[in-house]
């Protein structure tokens, strides 16, 4: 019979789990969120803090590997995160066997009187706040609702309450008593549905609190400000469960969300108005509405948010444009509301809110990019390339070339508009009579790896000192001689821009011109070429030490 390690190899937990899977539980293990391991008949039992407190169990029964987790994707058989936390627990410090038995230690209490059991389990509370929260509980539920709710209501409360002393090593405990004063707290959610969204309407500004004491950077090694959004996410998420069952009064909840939503000091319930659009309904929604545009914000563009989040929640395109276009100052905005037409696929409306944008704003790329693609999706392709012709006209260099080739490329058009383009550069050179070189020629040819016509280009009439060093770079393997020269010139322009500072870079140039140079045999030239630098540049005693130190590579070029 295979043991529960025997079973639990690597290659099983792959099989059982993806990547992602392990890699999460890998992390759950290495916080320490694994929060006790104990035997039991065939397998082992174990607590783990995730968004609550999970039961996981593994057992080994017929050389068959089981397992179960108490969280919504264990509830479906799935081998989660939480069970690879508690396996990489278990092999890495298993608990003790046969030391206290589960079964043992059930027919231990068993043959105990019921007032010594009474007496044990007071006893053990008393230095036990999660076990003295549970008889709090326990008493309050035998007591009879109301009494069970006010007693856990103040059981939470209380839980949320931090030590002056909490230490980022203690912040576990805490957040786990949390979570251990949640769970019965959710199991009145069927019974007491509107209770308990307000005990967590009170509870989340408790937990906001927390910062008003502590920190977070003091806390961020242990990944503590995660743990506190994963409280306040369940916290939400039980808010919006009860709220199902409740349903509340549509205007009420808009109300008492856009409360929260809208406080500064309160980061809870963002984007409310989608989250609960079905309990909201059209009525609610429209109260959302008119509580942002009647509320003073001291940042106006917390009301634009809450706006946009209202208008998802409708699902009405005309509603989100009507939010987004109250400010129609920048580019930006337009682009805004283009993007969002594009994600409602409302594409007549993003090609209007583009033709517009771009009549406002024509010197704006994000604009003209946008309303070419419109055009594109329209099947309008010369519209689109007429649009991208005009921009590159006006200022000729590659990043236009470049957005003309990839909307040429579209259309089908590109061979035609190559020629035109770089035509209309050799014109714009021609008619300057000299006075402009061929950098704009040179850069793009460059780019298109057409390294000859580049070479040619440059030689009829120059082009700019960073455009040569490519050039080099291009050439130094096949064509030496023509790169040497290059990099000995580009080092003295450095030489004659540095002022007795960091040398490297014409040293380096220096370096890469020798080994051409060595190449094609021309280290004499190289050599009288070395000494009139040192002459020119004697008083740089920091380029000096640097030629003394790299002399024996500059002169035999190795």
């Amino acid at each position: 019979m295979k043991t529960l390690k025997a079973l639990l190899t690597a290659s099983r937990i792959r099989s059982l789990a993806s990547p992602t899977t392990i890699q999460r539980g890998q992390d759950y293990y290495a916080r320490n969120r694994v929060r006790s391991v104990s035997t039991m008949p065939n397998g082992i039992r174990a607590t783990i803090l995730g968004q609550r407190v999970y039961i996981v169990e593994l057992t080994a029964i017929a050389n068959s590997l089981g397992h179960h987790c108490s969280c919504p994707m264990g509830e479906q058989g799935d081998f989660c995160k939480h069970c690879v936390a508690v396996t990489i627990s278990f092999l890495n410090d298993p608990p003790p066997e046969d030391v206290f038995p589960i079964e043992a230690l059930r027919a231990q209490l068993a043959a105990e009187t019921p007032a010594r059991l009474a007496e044990l389990i007071l006893e053990w509370s008393a230095d036990n706040e999660a076990l003295q929260n549970r008889l709090y509980e326990y008493q309050a539920l035998l007591a009879g609702p109301d009494a069970a709710l006010a007693a856990l209501r103040r059981s939470l409360l209380k839980a949320l309450r931090p030590s002056p002393g909490l230490l980022p090593d203690s912040l576990s405990d805490y957040l786990e008593s949390i979570h251990c004063a949640l769970d019965p707290i959710e199991k009145l959610i069927p019974t007491a549905p509107a209770a308990v969204m307000e005990i967590c309407e009170e509870a989340i500004p408790a937990l906001e609190r927390f910062d008003e004491f502590y920190d977070y950077d003091e806390f961020d090694e242990d990944d503590s400000d995660g743990d506190i959004m994963l409280l306040q996410d369940r916290l939400e998420a039980l808010h919006l469960d009860a709220a199902r069952l409740a349903q509340p009064n549509p205007i009420q909840l808009a109300n008492r969300l856009f409360t929260f939503e809208s406080n500064p000091t309160v980061y809870a319930f963002e984007d409310a108005a989608e989250t609960y659009k079905d309990l909201l309904g059209p009525t609610g929604l429209a109260a959302y509405r008119e509580l942002a545009e009647e509320a003073h914000f001291s940042r106006p563009e917390e009301r634009d948010r809450i706006l946009e989040s209202v208008a998802r929640a409708t699902g009405r395109i005309e509603d989100m444009i009507a939010v987004l276009a109250r400010d129609l100052s920048t580019p930006g905005r337009f682009t805004r509301i283009i993007t969002a037409c594009l994600r409602a696929n409302a594409r007549q409306h993003a090609l209007t809110w583009a033709e517009r944008g771009y009549k406002l704003y024509p010197d704006s790329p994000d604009l003209r990019e946008a309303l070419a693609t419109e055009y594109h999706l329209a099947g309008r392709h010369q519209d689109a390339l007429n649009l991208i012709w005009k921009s590159y006209a006006e200022s000729p260099g590659l990043p236009l070339y470049q957005v003309l080739q990839r909307h040429a490329l579209l259309a089908n058009d590109w061979p035609e508009h190559r020629d035109r383009a770089l035509g209309l550069i050799r014109s714009r050179i021609a008619a300057s009579k000299g006075k402009q070189d061929h950098s704009a020629l040179v850069e793009i040819l460059l780019a298109e790896n057409n390294q000859e016509e580049a070479w040619r280009e440059a030689q009829a009439a120059g082009c700019a000192s960073y455009l040569w060093l490519q050039l080099a770079e291009a050439r130094e393997k096949k064509h030496p001689g023509d790169a040497a020269p290059i990099f000995l010139k580009r080092a003295d322009e450095e030489l004659a821009r540095i002022r007795n500072s960091n040398y490297d870079v014409p040293i380096a140039l220096l370096l890469r011109a020798a080994k051409l140079l060595k190449k094609i045999g021309a280290l004499p030239h190289f050599h009288r070429h070395l000494a009139s630098l040192r002459e020119q540049h004697k008083t740089k005693r920091k380029f000096i030490d640097l030629l003394n130190k790299h002399q024996a590579k500059l002169e035999s070029s190795t």
